[in-house]
């Protein structure tokens, strides 16, 4: 990927490698090199495996794919990143499906206990929430309007009031 090979290529490398039967880690890990390289395809792809799993393996595969695509809580950025999927339609999209195998009422917190090792769910909630992050890094209208759509479609209601106070801001900073 960072050898300036085609991303055509990439995405069909990707494509044969999930039709492998590996273990559903490499398959996550290569679904997530997928949606980086041709996000078109590749979420909607991601999205249709995920339902195949059953729950608990379509959660792990989640925080596979999303640590994998944005990093961990250490490093910024894991794997081969080409960015593709770093639009504001495609990081909605991913920020939902995030969101419903990633779910905040399962989150591990971790306020008060001391000192703790950070395990794949901590890394997928941080990668999760870097999701939204980024979409309302972007300026312009797209962000803004992805962002007022996810305060309707989101899973999660509990995010719906800071979700318009972020779509303001965004408004606001593009105007000025």
């Amino acid at each position: 990927a960072n050898g300036e090979t085609d991303m055509i290529k990439l995405a069909k490398l990707a494509s044969r490698q999930i039709a492998q039967p590996n273990d559903p880690d490499s398959i996550a890990w290569w679904h997530a090199f997928h949606v980086d390289c041709e996000p078109v395809n590749g979420i909607p792809e991601f999205e249709q495996w995920l339902l195949s799993l059953s729950e608990e393996m379509a959660t792990q595969a989640a925080q596979v794919f999303v640590t994998t695509l944005i990093g961990d809580r250490f490093v910024n950025e894991c794997g081969p990143i080409i960015g593709s999927f770093r639009t504001a339609d495609h990081l909605k999209s991913l920020d939902v499906l995030m969101h419903r195998y990633i779910q905040k009422k399962k989150e591990i917190n971790r306020a008060g206990e001391g000192s703790y090792s950070p395990v794949l769910r901590d890394d997928a909630q941080e990668a999760r929430n870097r999701l939204f992050s980024l979409l309302s890094e972007i300026p312009g209208k797209a962000s803004y309007t992805a962002i007022k759509q996810l305060i309707h479609e989101h899973p999660d209601p509990s995010y719906h009031s800071w979700m318009a106070k972020q779509a303001y801001k965004r408004a606001e900073e593009d105007g000025d």
